[in-house]
């Protein structure tokens, strides 16, 4: 995995610039609303770049980590990738996964039946 780097950065809306540790204003907008980001590459070198970034941390340290955690849920496998698909979406698919067996499941043929609540139209991974 590459390495990450953290840096700070304005957050009024419409500027994002980066800024340097010691400055107390912004000199593209002149903003005195600075917070600590950092970005890093999930991908291995050679590979397509994955870049994940984080923002809104008070101090330095907290980014780096809140990085570093990143870090090591992607060397653990724990890490989940951000996904669109929706809850109704994945349960569609394994209930036609699951159609496809040979033995009878009776009460997989009720899930059909039932109706899915509001959470099917949210992501599973934010």
């Amino acid at each position: 995995m590459r390495a990450g780097s953290a840096f700070r950065r304005c957050t009024k809306d419409g500027c994002r610039a980066n800024v340097a540790a010691s400055v107390r204003a912004c000199p593209k907008c002149g903003g005195h609303s600075l917070s600590w980001a950092f970005v890093i590459d999930l991908a291995l070198p050679g590979s397509k770049r994955k870049q994940r970034f984080g923002s809104g941390f008070a101090t330095k340290a907290a980014a780096l980590e809140a990085m570093n955690r990143l870090q090591a849920a992607v060397v653990d496998g724990t890490h989940v990738e951000r996904s669109r698909r929706t809850l109704g979406a994945y349960l569609e698919d394994w209930l036609a996964a699951r159609n496809d067996i040979r033995r009878p499941f009776p009460k997989v043929a009720t899930v059909r039946c039932l109706p899915l609540p509001h959470t099917a139209a949210r992501p599973i991974a934010a």
